[in-house]
């Protein structure tokens, strides 16, 4: 008797086993299973986590775009520079005959710019790498500089020297400050907008070179019909110099309140 009662007790507990097996597969695993499993999980979903990250960074990056403040005041200090390069031609013929100069001197003088520029980038490089001032202070520092030149360009209406129209010239060209702008979108502005910026750039340095003679002309209209009184010191060539000396002066305003600066560690780095 005492068998068959092992018998269906060993039958009982081996049927209450297959069916606990088959309610686990039917059930999916315990939370002690599914807690081993987030762990094996875990290293997984943190690596996707970092690469939607750098993803989204990338993104960030390549669409990128600098204060619209700050692009414009950039991009008026290269047309500045343009203006400044042009502004003396209608008149400039004139004055440097004044002063005793050839035709030929007088182009010189006019073509000594995009020379002199040459040095003015080097010292802009230096003023940035190696002396790590701040982009807003370099700007600040070449307006102080093309404001000067233009006081000698108009001074040497009193002077009466070639030689201190060809020094006024080539102060101009080293503090022109042309290839800031071009640095400055390199710097700030993401991959997919790039080409688009250096676009308006171009456009406006375009504009640059036709407003430059405009505004001479006018300003020789206003000293032939507003300003009737002349002399060496304010006729119809000096103005220009003092005008564009007046410009700057405006435009340190504007850097000086609206400029948003960059960190050095941006303009030289390490």
């Amino acid at each position: 008797q005492a068998s068959p009662c092992r018998f269906m007790l060993a039958t009982f507990v081996t049927t209450m086993a297959e069916n606990a097996g088959k309610t686990h597969e039917i059930a999916g695993p315990t939370a002690a299973d599914a807690s081993e499993t987030d762990l094996e999980a875990a290293p997984g979903r943190n690596a996707n986590k970092a690469l939607d990250l750098v993803a989204q960074q990338a993104t960030h990056a390549h669409c990128m775009m600098p204060p619209r403040t700050s692009l414009f005041l950039m991009c008026y200090c290269s047309g500045l520079a343009l203006v400044n390069l042009v502004v003396i031609l209608p008149t400039g013929p004139q004055y440097a005959r004044g002063m005793g100069a050839s035709d030929a001197e007088y182009g010189l003088a006019v073509g000594i710019i995009p020379l002199a520029a040459l040095l003015g980038i080097v010292l802009n490089q230096w003023m940035l790498k190696r002396l790590h001032m701040t982009l807003k202070e370099t700007l600040l520092v070449l307006a102080v500089g093309s404001i000067a030149a233009n006081l000698l360009y108009a001074s040497d209406g009193v002077v009466q020297s070639r030689y201190l129209l060809f020094c006024s010239r080539c102060v101009t060209g080293i503090f022109n400050g042309f290839n800031l702008a071009p640095m400055y979108i390199s710097l700030t502005v993401g991959t997919q907008r790039r080409a688009e910026v250096s676009f308006y750039f171009s456009a406006a340095a375009t504009l640059s070179l036709a407003v430059g003679p405009a505004l001479a002309s006018g300003i020789n209209f206003m000293m032939l019909n507003v300003f009737t009184s002349h002399n060496a010191v304010w006729n119809a060539s000096t103005a220009p110099g003092y005008c564009m000396a007046l410009v700057y002066v405006f435009y340190m305003a504007k850097v000086s309140a609206f400029f948003q600066d960059l960190s050095v560690d941006v303009t030289a780095p390490p």
